[in-house]
């Protein structure tokens, strides 16, 4: 899809992830690296796969040349650099190359009181929130043991780009796009904020347990230990949940289980949004006896045959069987020149049914065959390939100005990607049936005052907001051709349906692209739309599991730990995004359109690829272990006054003798357990207990400022309250403030990228249910009174 594109990536490990996404979307990715730079590391293979390698020393004059050689003939450079560095100065860079646009990712924004300060995987993950929203309740918050903020930043970061491409396709101008990896971090925490914001209440760690899903309070088992590892599976009331409980009954009954109070419960009405703990704990008792009679594997097979909701917490040597994603092909076996197999893992998404390959192995230096093209090559016609004849360069208020997207579905996955796209200027359209509304609006807390109601639900606000709301029964006659006609006006059309629903009710992609031949249409799901378990239902929380992620957080000797909400689905959301970005960019160029298959399951194994090349090469399989890190040491979260934490770590032995001389404990230097990083991992037990009894007489604040004062990477553990007062996510506007008509004044979340000459914005909050009706059907469709009136009588449109 961006096949024209050529990407330079000049970035770290925050940003690998980034340029990993375009090449997957068909760029010319050039890897810059320094000659020293270690690149056998599994993380740095795994990311960098798929890019052409070109090796330069840019600490001598002749490497600073050839650089600028590349960026004069780039449409996109990616940078870890601060504004201060010469060398990425965007408005120098742009004289010479006025299209260019140029990603700046930094840990904390390049403006605010804290944004030179230091960070690894362990503190963005505190500065963001998420930590303490997972481990045991009153314990030590704990990250995923892979990083993950790494990886959240650089996908985040590509939607950025492909944002700005498509705004450069409209005003014939570059611009810099700039990216919080702290602020890429608020995704995670899914409708956490909400609580705080609407009802004043702190979501905390639940450990193995759901929180947030009763308005009691009650807490939902997420994990269940069973023969041989453990099980997710959460009770669920409503539409969503009344299918699997009544098979799980049924599956328990002929297997001879005890059924208890399962067998007198009605599950077309049960609800959990107002069961007690009592009532919780009273169900879930004969579940964990059966669930103890299973084998992962069985609960997988026999589960997915029955539809029900939940998987196995697979590990990285599970999810390399996976008979899903082999019959996907998933997987990319490739060769290095040195004779090396290598199994990546594949592009995250099928074009046209089919996935596209990897490339470039990304370990090949083709630093003279890259130059010698550049050197070939006009720099002026390079730069200005997509500047259009009209010399009139002209701005425009949004980026994605004109672009239509339609919106099928609910939950998250779906409605994030348009969210992303509404808030830098598409006019999105959130289409719901009139009489089964999106399941956010009414089925899961938080609601103003408590009180559910169609448009008092944080979680619908929360990702919905910029969009208007339209409703729309397509199983009434008439239903299907007004359909058509949105799917006409539209340039995108996401849908977060089961597999082949879309197709079935006539709404598919062979029949939409017939109506409209550029239409770029995203289908995602749990599994893809292919595949032995493509019908297999499930949330983001169940399938975080089968993913790995909850089986990689927490102790090495306890249960997996529950991520807060359906993580995986934001990630999955910001792939989606770019995937419909660089087929508009496309469709805009070549005049046709794409139908792009997205499984949620193998986006989120995307920020899985280090730890899972690392088991193909070395047959390593990664398992949770608190906050241990393999390199660094001190590395943890460490107690403060006033229940707060801290996260800090060391990278090198210079860096802990640092922190013993803050401290003041000379002993500590001294001491024999801890005078390498290899003595002080096989004592870091003892080491964190000496650090806690230090960090326990300060505040959270006061160590955070006195080890960046020394260089040494740390942040407070921010809670959900606390994203809301951080001084840097102020700074960058990620919490912006409107006020919606049923709820008040409401925190609705910007993205963490924003684009410097046409930055997006939080247009309106979350709509009313079927409030863009009139409007959107007679201005935006044309239909005529009559029209109107007779969709209304029918019941097709309902009244909003």
């Amino acid at each position: 899809m961006l096949s024209d594109c050529v990407v330079i990536d000049c970035t770290d490990q925050l940003g690998w992830l980034c340029g990993r996404v375009l090449a997957d979307l068909g760029a010319d990715v050039i890897k810059v690296e320094a000659p020293e730079t270690d690149r056998n590391h599994p993380d740095w293979r795994a990311f960098n796969v798929n890019k052409r390698l070109c090796v330069l020393d840019l600490k001598s004059p002749s490497g600073d040349e050839n650089l600028e050689q590349l960026i004069a003939g780039a449409d996109i450079l990616v940078t870890c650099s601060q504004v201060s560095e010469p060398l990425f100065d965007y408005s120098r860079l742009s004289q010479e190359n006025p299209g260019l646009i140029l990603v700046r990712i930094t840990p904390f924004g390049t403006s605010g009181p804290r944004s030179n300060w230091k960070a690894s995987d362990i503190e963005l993950m505190a500065a963001g929130g998420a930590m303490s929203l997972a481990g045991e309740p009153g314990s030590t918050p704990v990250r995923i043991t892979v990083p993950q903020s790494y990886s959240w930043t650089g996908v985040q970061a590509a939607v950025g780009a492909l944002t700005a491409l498509n705004g450069r396709s409209v005003s014939n101008k570059g611009q810099e796009v700039r990216v919080s990896a702290q602020a890429s971090i608020i995704p995670a925490l899914a409708f956490a904020p909400m609580y705080w914001d609407m009802l004043g209440q702190v979501p905390t760690r639940a450990g193995s347990f759901a929180m947030g899903r009763s308005v009691t309070g009650a807490k939902l088992r997420a994990f269940w230990p069973c023969k041989d590892g453990y099980l997710n599976f959460i009770i669920y009331g409503g539409p969503a949940g009344k299918r699997t409980n009544k098979q799980l009954v049924d599956w328990m009954r002929t297997s001879g289980a005890e059924l208890g109070v399962l067998a007198e419960i009605d599950w077309d009405t049960f609800t959990q949004v107002k069961a007690t703990q009592e009532e919780i704990d009273a169900m879930e008792a004969p579940i964990a006896d059966f669930f103890m009679t299973l084998t992962k594997q069985e609960f997988l097979m026999e589960g997915s045959r029955r539809e029900i909701l939940g998987y196995p917490v697979f590990n990285v040597a599970d999810i390399s069987e996976d008979p899903q994603l082999q019959e996907r092909k998933f997987w990319s076996e490739k060769q290095t020149e040195q004779g090396e197999a290598q199994k990546h893992c594949g592009v995250f998404y099928l074009i046209n049914g089919e996935r596209p390959e990897i490339r470039f192995d990304g370990t090949t230096d083709e630093s003279l065959d890259i130059l010698k093209q550049i050197n070939e090559r006009s720099v002026k016609e390079i730069a200005c390939q997509h500047i259009t004849s009209n010399e009139q360069h002209f701005s425009i208020p949004r980026a994605l100005n004109g672009v239509k997207v339609l919106e099928f579905g609910g939950y998250a996955a779906g409605p994030q990607i348009g969210k992303i796209l509404a808030n830098f200027g598409a006019t999105v359209l959130h289409v719901e049936a009139p009489t089964r509304p999106d399941g956010f609006r009414l089925e899961y807390p938080p609601f103003k005052d408590g009180k559910p109601g169609l448009n008092r639900g944080g979680c619908f606000a929360i990702f919905n907001d910029s969009k208007d709301s339209i409703t729309l029964d397509v199983k009434k006659p008439g239903g299907i051709d007004l359909a058509l006609k949105l799917a006409a006006w539209s340039d995108i059309v996401i849908e977060n349906m089961r597999p082949g629903v879309m197709s079935r009710i006539g709404l598919g992609y062979d029949t939409l692209s017939k109506h409209n031949p550029a239409l770029v249409m995203l289908s995602t799901c749990n599994m893809g739309q292919t595949g032995p378990r493509a019908m297999t239902p499930g949330f983001g929380s169940q399938l975080s599991a089968l993913s790995g992620f909850c089986g990689l957080t927490g102790e090495s000797d306890g249960p997996p730990m529950l991520l807060y909400g359906p993580y995986i689905d934001f990630i999955a959301a910001n792939f989606g995004a770019s995937a419909v970005l660089a087929a508009l960019d496309k469709a805009r160029q070549k005049g046709d359109g794409s139908h792009i298959d997205l499984s949620q399951y193998e986006t989120g194994l995307q920020f899985m690829a280090g730890a899972l090349f690392d088991y193909h090469v070395n047959g390593h399989i990664a398992d949770r272990n608190m906050n241990s890190d393999p390199v660094a040491c001190p590395h943890g979260a460490y107690p403060c006054l006033n229940n707060e934490w801290v996260a800090f770590s060391c990278w090198s032995n210079e860096e802990f003798q640092r922190l013993t001389a803050i401290m003041n404990n000379v002993d500590l230097s001294s001491d024999v357990r801890f005078v390498s990083v290899e003595k002080r991992h096989e004592n870091e037990a003892d080491l964190n207990d000496i650090i806690a009894q230090w960090t326990s007489r300060q505040t959270a604040l006061s160590v955070t400022e006195l080890l960046q004062d020394h260089g040494i990477c740390a942040y407070p553990v921010n809670t959900v309250a606390d994203v809301f007062t951080d001084p840097q996510l102020r700074e960058l506007g990620t919490w912006r403030w409107r006020r919606h008509a049923e709820i008040g004044l409401l925190a609705c979340n910007f993205p963490p990228f924003d684009l410097c000459e046409t930055p997006g914005d939080i247009y309106n909050t979350a709509p009313l249910f079927g409030e863009g009706n009139d409007y959107v059907y007679r201005e935006l469709i044309g239909l005529s009174d009559a029209e109107m009136e007779k969709y209304l009588k029918d019941g097709v449109i309902g009244t909003g």
